[in-house]
């Protein structure tokens, strides 16, 4: 079973908005964390305007339903932030295999943003724009 979310992108209110949504919609901040919390890197450093943005952050508002989000952060062969195309499905697999395939099958002809790999937090994770401009996250958690 393929699990999809919607997954937004904010310029730097990221968390304003999760409050208001929480306030709207119910639930509550199940997760949050800002940029400050990737480990150093010298091939991507977090500028310190960054440091206090959140990075990733999931409002969980029942067991069915969750909105994930994060302010943007461009990274090399990124556009720019543009609103109304800050939005992407983020989809978790079940297994490696389920999100290779994805990856495969959804970003041919797209362009890739993060090719598939093992993020600082685990797991595997990619993300595109496909051949349609829809934007895409693939996630696979090792448990």
């Amino acid at each position: 079973m393929v699990i999809t979310q919607p997954y937004i992108t904010f310029n730097g209110n990221c968390e304003e908005a999760m409050n208001f949504y929480k306030s709207a919609l119910g639930g509550e901040i199940t997760y949050c964390s800002k940029y400050k919390d990737c480990p150093p890197s010298e091939e991507m450093p977090v500028p310190d305007a960054l440091k206090e943005k959140v990075m990733h952050a999931n409002l969980t508002i029942n067991e069915h339903y969750q909105i994930m989000c994060a302010d943007y952060c461009k990274m090399p062969g990124m556009p720019d932030f543009v609103l109304g195309t800050n939005t992407a499905i983020s989809i978790i697999a079940e297994s490696e295999q389920e999100c290779h395939r994805i990856y495969e099958q959804l970003s041919a002809g797209g362009v890739v943003q993060c090719p598939i790999g093992e993020p600082f937090w685990g797991g595997l994770f990619a993300m595109w724009a496909d051949k349609y401009g829809v934007n895409w996250y693939v996630t696979f958690h090792k448990r």
